[in-house]
């Protein structure tokens, strides 16, 4: 009987099988990266569509998950109620420009001095301003005062009112820093004393592009119906913010967002960037204080101060650009280019049945450092022959 003989492999084929084991390592970890990457998105409910594709949606809120929103269309503009994907059209003596919600429905502004409260599928006019002013941004603090941006004599004034008060129902107007800041939007905190004000200016033009103004935000402070203070807080050269929100955080009084940058407003005035987070087409702020914003090629990041900065993709309905989103208690609403929209259940963003990405990312990394910890150990105790 002829034993058998062991041959020993050479040096070569030692490296080989050595370095084997960690070539697999390596492509395990590369294709658990693609997976996790490709399950990092967010569920949907159905879309729906809620104008027909020449209809332009110019703003949106919710009440109660009853949305209203101002449109365009053949050359005006007009108010719309709807619950799922029914609109129905509010008749106005006016042509509305702005909208905002409260717990009881809605306040509209618009052209000609128009402000007017929606509640209950009554329109009710408010008598305050001249038919030579525009309403260009109101928020209302309840169903009785609230602040708003107007124009009137070819500049922009912001102002608050309180339709209860027995002294003066509309405020003086605030005095701004320069004549040359225009008044963009504006939103207010729950006490309804304080204000965020976006705003461009003709000082600081954005050298990038020549059709936009500066970045400016101002905050202000008034009890209804007295004249605002006014403070600048920022005055920049990047391109004006589309979107203010407001915040019920603590240590965060509201964040702004342009197309290139998201900043944070502190409760002091002080406004920083958001590191590794860059601007978007629209933002909201879900009702846990965490930051939305959306981008082109159907990405979402978020914000929160626990969890910082992150990423993922929402499915368009029809591949479109998103145009704006609304909070609704924990959903966010998000309307498409094409006037489509979908529902969005923030709840869904730690939720591993629903995002199987966030469980598949845990279990993963798990095993990777379990990995890790005992191929460290093997080849502190037996060097390279541990592989």
């Amino acid at each position: 009987m002829t034993d058998d003989v062991k041959r020993t492999p050479t040096s070569a084929e030692a490296d080989t099988i050595q370095w084997m084991p960690i070539a697999v390592f390596i492509g395990i970890l590369l294709i658990g990266a693609g997976v996790i990457q490709s399950t990092n998105s967010m569920p949907t409910e159905a879309a729906i569509s809620l104008f027909a594709d020449d209809v332009e949606v110019l703003d949106i809120a919710y009440s109660n998950s009853v949305g209203a929103a101002v449109v365009h269309g053949n050359g005006v503009n007009t108010l719309h109620t709807f619950e799922g994907d029914v609109p129905s059209m509010i008749s106005l003596n006016g042509s509305p420009n702005s909208i905002s919600s409260h717990s009881n429905g809605w306040l509209i502004g618009g052209d000609e001095g128009m402000l007017a409260h929606l509640i209950n599928g009554t329109i009710t006019e408010i008598d305050l301003l001249t038919s030579s002013d525009t309403v260009i941004d109101a928020v209302s603090v309840n169903d009785r005062s609230g602040w708003m941006i107007i124009e009137r004599d070819s500049e922009t004034q912001l102002r608050t009112f309180d339709l209860d008060s027995t002294s003066t129902k509309l405020s003086l107007a605030a005095t701004l820093p320069s004549d040359e800041i225009k008044l963009e939007g504006i939103e207010v905190d729950s006490t309804g004393t304080v204000a965020l004000i976006r705003a461009t200016s003709t000082t600081f033009s954005n050298p990038i592009s020549s059709t936009s103004s500066g970045e400016v935000l101002l905050m202000a402070s008034a009890s209804l119906g007295s004249q605002p203070d006014v403070t600048l807080i920022q005055h920049g050269g990047g391109h004006p913010y589309h979107t203010l929100m407001i915040s019920e955080h603590d240590e965060i009084l509201g964040y702004a967002v342009s197309t290139d940058s998201a900043v944070m407003i502190s409760d002091t005035g002080i406004v920083r960037p958001i590191t590794d987070l860059e601007g978007g087409i629209a933002a909201a702020v879900d009702s846990d204080c965490r930051l939305w914003i959306l981008h082109d090629e159907q990405i979402i990041s978020t914000y929160d101060l626990k969890n910082g900065v992150d990423s993922m993709k929402v499915d368009s309905p029809t591949g479109e650009n998103p145009r704006m989103v609304s909070s609704d208690s924990g959903l966010l609403r998000i309307v498409y280019d094409d006037s489509s929209a979908l529902t969005l259940d923030t709840d869904d963003y730690t939720d591993p049945i629903a995002r199987p990405g966030l469980l598949f990312d845990s279990v993963f990394l798990t095993i990777v450092l379990g990995t890790i910890l005992i191929l460290g150990r093997n080849f502190y105790v037996m060097g390279f022959d541990a592989w």
